[in-house]
């Protein structure tokens, strides 16, 4: 029996626009960053920072599959899957 298991995909660059909670729909360009994440196939992602024109507040707008941390999405889910298969750090050791 063959099981493919599929992870969820991490982009190193956003196309994505912020939403904002004043309700202003200009958004500027703010700051452009590289961050480097944990992911088995991207090393660093384009974090886009946008000022809202009606407000002094900035959002940043992270790629899909990109959170806060510095683990991916997909990396989270990995680890989770071999846990589940019986892989721990107790065991790998």
């Amino acid at each position: 029996m063959e099981r493919e298991l599929r992870f969820p995909r991490t982009e190193e660059r956003t196309d994505r626009r912020p939403g904002h909670w004043c309700g202003g729909r200009k958004f500027h360009g703010h700051e452009v960053k590289t961050r480097l994440v944990v992911d088995p196939k991207v090393e660093q992602v384009e974090v886009v920072r946008y000022r809202c024109a009606k407000c002094p507040k900035t959002q940043r707008v992270h790629p899909a599959g990109v959170s806060k941390g510095k683990q991916t999405q997909c990396e989270k889910v990995m680890s989770a899957t071999l846990y589940g298969l019986g892989l721990s750090y107790d065991k790998a050791s």
